[in-house]
Order: structure tokens, then sequence, then C-alpha cells
């Protein structure tokens, strides 16, 4: 294959900037799972308003965080307060209110570093190493009625008998995840959360530590707040449990499985107040948060999950951007290696990603009744000479009225998946049998159904690779990866043999 030099230059110069820009990444430890992986930058203040109404002496007590293996803690001002140890885990901070003035400010202010941890349960370990029915962690207490007929039958339930910890955790928690999300202000205990099937943080980590507990598993809550730049009332609660001795977090509010984000600041431990003061006082308070700024490398901050954070873009949005081109040069291999045909170069990248989105068995029988339904009504429309804009609008509101039929049909037959059939993957739908019929009318039936199958597996094929998590962490963790897919599309650009396909018609013209 001869290349002249300018190009041989470029492919060169992508290649290496490619390998290069990622292998210094790598080096680092610049890599993440997801943006809540990242290690994070905030300062934190603590503003209490209040105002004394009695000469009593007065009190504001809130709990502070401490540097632990996830979280560095660094005080930067407060108010003149007493520090304590509240118990082995915590620390609080006292503050004496001065009942002769007015209206009082009290400050509190540290900074944060944040980093996630994510932990793996070993699936051999059986739930008899683990059962502790003298813990403290395995007690009813107020607000986790671990002891509750019903929590107890729920837990009977959901156990099945299982002896490994592994399932037994799991069952637990996509339960209380499942359950609705509400948001509730209100504190809630594990059974109002069980009897109402709708939770906020608090309630939905309490039912999950009080099913925990029920199985003599050490559980506890957490108390804390999820850093983002805001000022807010809003605190969070999420679970921990205990397991060869380590304390593993849990939040089934976020759908977070032993794991906690770089963004969660761990307060206090055990189900408390963050804050609590005196009743003969009028009271406020928020919690203000700021990122700080951090001197970040380029190639530190070169990644999908900074650029979607700086900008507000959805992951998804970026993810997509990013499976285009990829998606469109598998299309060209097949098309200019293999031999393939297809229904353009993008149309197929587009249906595997609507597939992403249906799921590949919904989205092959969506796609197969749509393509049936357009090719049926291509049939009148053409005879009548309906010119072709026109005709794609009504074959547009033919695939759109059948899908609002789908929908009420999945609806009335309680079909779950059938919510996936959303306006993107209908859309791509729609123009893909659209060129079908046109292919039947200028080709013949036989030749389009060859290009529509060879299509479709052409779709299947790219819906595999592009629907890989590992592809996903990979691109936006590596942008720098399309350049190096762009060298191999311009070395793909100069070839010059015979495709695949051909080898059986031509192939004697090389021997």
């Amino acid at each position: 294959m001869k290349i002249q030099f300018g190009v041989h230059s470029l492919i060169a110069t992508l290649i290496i900037g490619s390998i290069t820009a990622i292998a210094l990444k790598m080096k680092f430890g610049f890599f993440n799972q997801d943006q809540s992986e990242r290690e994070v930058h905030y300062s934190v203040q603590y503003d209490f308003e209040l105002l004394a109404n009695s000469d009593k002496e007065q009190t504001v007590k809130a709990f502070i965080p401490v540097s632990d293996s996830r979280q560095t803690i660094k005080p930067i001002q407060f108010s003149k307060a007493k520090i304590s140890q509240h118990n082995q885990t915590n620390q609080r901070a006292t503050w004496d209110v001065d009942t002769a003035t007015g209206k009082q400010n009290i400050n509190y202010e540290f900074d944060v570093t944040g980093r996630s941890q994510r932990y793996t349960i070993d699936p051999e370990i059986k739930l008899s190493a683990v059962e502790n029915s003298y813990s403290e962690f395995t007690q009813e207490t107020e607000f986790i009625e671990s002891n509750d007929s019903e929590i107890l039958e729920l837990m009977t339930k959901l156990k099945n008998e299982q002896a490994q910890v592994l399932p037994i955790i799991t069952s637990f928690f996509e339960y209380v995840q499942g359950i609705p999300a509400e948001e509730i202000k209100e504190l809630m205990t594990a059974k109002e959360a069980l009897v109402r099937n709708a939770a906020s943080c608090n309630g939905k980590s309490r039912l999950f530590v009080a099913l925990c507990r029920s199985s003599n598993i050490p559980a506890r809550v957490v108390g804390g707040l999820i850093l983002n730049p805001d000022r807010k009332k809003t605190s969070h609660l999420w679970a921990e449990v205990q397991i060869n001795n380590v304390w593993i977090p849990f939040d089934a509010l976020n759908n977070y499985f032993a794991f906690i984000p770089s963004n969660y600041l761990t307060i206090y431990k055990g189900d408390e107040y963050l804050v609590t003061h005196s009743s003969d006082m009028a009271f406020d308070y928020f919690y203000t948060i700021a990122e700080n700024g951090t001197n970040q490398s380029f190639l530190e901050s070169f990644n999908m999950w900074h650029i979607s954070k700086q900008t507000g873009l959805s992951e998804r949005l970026l993810l997509i951007m990013l499976l285009l081109p990829i998606g469109a040069l598998i299309v060209a291999i097949f098309r200019n290696v293999i031999g393939l045909k297809t229904f353009g170069v993008f149309l197929p990248v587009l249906i595997a990603i609507s597939f992403m989105t249906t799921g590949v068995t919904l989205g092959i029988i969506s796609f197969l009744l749509m393509v049936g339904l357009i090719s049926l009504l291509h049939i009148p429309l053409a005879k009548w000479g309906i010119l072709h804009v026109p005709k794609l609008v009504v074959m547009l509101i033919a695939m759109i009225f059948a899908m609002i039929v789908i929908l009420y049909l999945g609806v009335e037959l309680n079909v779950e998946t059938v919510g996936t059939l959303t306006f993107f993957p209908v859309v791509i739908m729609t123009i893909t049998a659209e060129k079908y019929a046109r292919y039947v009318v200028e080709e013949g039936f036989k030749t389009a159904s060859r290009v529509m199958t060879q299509t479709l597996f052409v779709t299947l094929f790219s819906y595999f690779i592009l629907a890989s998590p590992s592809v996903h962490i990979y691109l936006m963790n590596y942008p720098e990866l399309l350049l190096l897919f762009a060298a191999i599309s311009i070395l793909l650009g100069k070839w010059i043999g015979l495709r695949i396909s051909e080898y059986r018609r031509f192939g004697w013209m090389i021997s």
C-alpha cells in the first residue's frame, strides 16, 4: 500500500500523539470510573442564625467532620467553640450562646478534599461469619424498628434461606432501592418507609439498616452532606454494613452499592441529629458549599467527566457524541474491507445507539415492525405520486401513531420495557424504513432485503461494541482515542485491495 509522505506524517503524528497522551494519563493515574470518582475540593461553612429568647444558659451543638482514608478536613475559621469527642467515631462542636445580645451568627468553616472509595464483597463469605446478635449495631432503636413483625417478615422473604452475605445484602438493597423516591422533609423511620412505600434518603437508609439488623448483620446509618456548589439546608443519610470488620457504604436512594462517591462528606456515624440547639431560641441554619479551584494539569482535566461538569452537558450526550465516530469506523470497515452494503454510513450507528435505549430484543422487534409498516405504506403513496418530503411526513405520522398504540398496549398489558420506545429510536427507524421502501422500488425486493439484512448485521455488531461499559469508560477518560481512530480511518481510506466478499469473484486475478 503506497502512501504519500504527507499522509504518512499525519498518520504518525495522530498515532504518536494519541498513544503518548493516554500513556501519560495512565502513568499518573488520571482514570475514573465516572464523575463521582474524581477527587473533589470544596469549602464548607455552617451558617447558624439565632436569637436567644431566654436568660437561661443556651447552646448550639453540631457534629463536625474528621479526616479519614477518603476525606481530608482542614478547619479554616470558626466562632469560639468547644470541640469534644462525642463517641468513638464522632466529634461535636458546642457553642455557648450570649443571651445578653440580640440576633447572633455562628460559623464553622473548613476545606474538604474528598475521594471515592469502592469495595468488593467476597461472594463466598457466609452469613454466619458476619452475624453478631450482641453488637449494638444489630439492636432495635426508636427509628430503626428491626424487630417489627412486618420488617421481620420482609427480611425472611428477601433472605430466602441464602447462606452467603452478598446475595442477602443485594436482595435487601434492591428492594429498598426500588421503593419510589419522594422528597420528605420530616424524619421517617424504617417502618414508616415500608408502610408508605415512598421515602427520601433517611427512610430508605433506616429501612435498609433495619433489614440488615433483623438478620443480625451489623449496620448503621451515616450522616453528612452531598458536596455541590449550593447554599442549602438539606443533609444526607446513607448506610454502612460491617463485613469482616470493615464498614462498607450503601446508598439506596442514589443507587450506590458498596461505593461512596468523592463528593459525599461524612460528618457523623450513627442515628444522630447533625445540629441541635436549646429550645428557647429562634434558630435558622444553612450549609454554604463552594468548590475550590484546583491546579489540574491539562491531561488531568482533559476528559469528558470534567467537560460535563464544567459545561452542564449530560454525560450521556457527550458519550453518544464519542460513540458516533467509533460506530462509523466500524461501518466503514465492514463496507470497505469486508464488502457489505448498508443504508448509508451513519444510519447503522444511529440504529445501534437507539438499541442502547430500547434494548436489543425490543429494538429489533420494533425495527422490523416499523420497516414492515413503512414498506406497506410506501406502496400506495408511491402509486398516488405523493412527493418525497410530504411522503416522509406521512410516514413519520404513521410511525408516531403506531408508537402511541404500542405504548398504550404496553401499559394495558403491563409490559415494563415498552417505556424505552422514545422519540429518538422511532425517528431513526422511520428514516431507515423509508430508505428500505425506496430501495424496494428502485432496486427490487430481493436487493433491498439483502441490503437490509446486511445493515441489521452491521448494526448488531456495532451495538455490542458501542454498548460495552468498558468502551464507555475508556472513551470518557481518553477522548484522545479519537485521534487514533482518525489515523485508522485515513489508512482505511488508502485501501486498494479486494474486499473480502470479492475474493470469490476476483480471487483468480491475484492467483
